[in-house]
């Protein structure tokens, strides 16, 4: 078999330099300006939902993860979205979705994600802004996703503090890097993973969870508002280290008898996703 190989890749190595000398006029005719390399695929567009998670080597004693949706074109341009830096149930519903804003090249993703939280920086105490940048979230399309890093506009984690959070204060830290993972919309995995609202309590509810849940993130995203650049389209975010299959949402963070986006993600203790899904429902 080593010896087929060898002959195999020399075949293939004489055919390319073949190619290449009667590409440059190596066969005796004049040289061909007309050849126009192969174009680079663009990766999907349209509604990219996922996370971002903060780094555990970054000296995070919390690393958080978080949602995202990101609204791309099929081609290239210009990208928009919002990530959610929700943790905490004193937080409002909708409250602490930052900005992103950025550009799609072929199958990269470039960009910001800035805005004001709801806590103030315990190194400047007038500081509620945040800046990360992500550069060239790159598309597999074997494992059909994109995925790259961020970091922090400063070398550093910055320690925050969120006052009077259910009657104390609530200590958190924003990591100076972490990754982001994004996947076509309709995208479901493991296979036999369900997600269901009930729009009578607003109890959201999962089955066919893998083993080795140690965390469930969950979304409730306003479809209208993904195209909008203006506009904040997660309507409410919650974080659990619970292995209850449930999450309920507040009746004032959604609106009756409206169709919105439902995203549960799945985590083990690392951070790494078990599990995905994203359903539209009535509440």
């Amino acid at each position: 078999m080593m010896q087929k190989t060898r002959l195999s890749l020399s075949l293939a190595t004489g055919l390319l330099a073949a190619a290449a000398l009667t590409g440059c006029g190596g066969s005796g005719g004049g040289s061909d300006d007309s050849y126009t390399p192969p174009a680079l695929q663009n990766g999907p567009g349209g509604t990219l939902l996922g996370f971002y998670a903060e780094s555990q080597d970054a000296n995070d004693p919390t690393a958080e993860v978080g949602g995202i949706y990101v609204d791309a074109p099929d081609d290239e341009g210009r990208i928009k979205g919002r990530a959610s830096f929700r943790y905490f149930d004193c937080q409002a519903s909708n409250s602490n979705n930052l900005t992103i804003d950025g550009t799609k090249l072929t199958s990269y993703l470039s960009g910001t994600i800035e805005g004001a939280l709801d806590s103030v920086s315990s190194s400047n105490q007038a500081n509620e802004e945040i800046l990360l940048a992500f550069d060239k979230l790159s598309y597999s399309r074997a494992e059909d996703k994109y995925t790259g890093g961020y970091v922090l506009d400063q070398d550093n984690n910055e320690a925050r503090t969120i006052s009077d959070c259910n009657g104390s204060d609530q200590n958190f830290v924003v990591a100076r890097k972490g990754n982001i993972t994004l996947y076509p919309a309709d995208t479901v995995f493991p296979s036999n993973f369900q997600v269901n609202v009930n729009a009578t309590g607003n109890l959201i509810s999962w089955s066919g969870v893998p083993n080795g849940v140690r965390k469930a993130l969950v979304n409730v995203i306003d479809p209208g508002a993904i195209s909008n650049s203006s506009a904040n389209g997660i309507v409410y975010q919650t974080l659990s280290n619970s292995v209850l299959p449930t999450a309920l949402v507040p009746n004032d963070a959604v609106t009756d008898d409206t169709s919105y986006m439902v995203m549960v993600q799945l985590f083990d203790e690392n951070n790494k996703p078990l599990a995905f899904k994203q359903v539209t429902a009535k509440f």
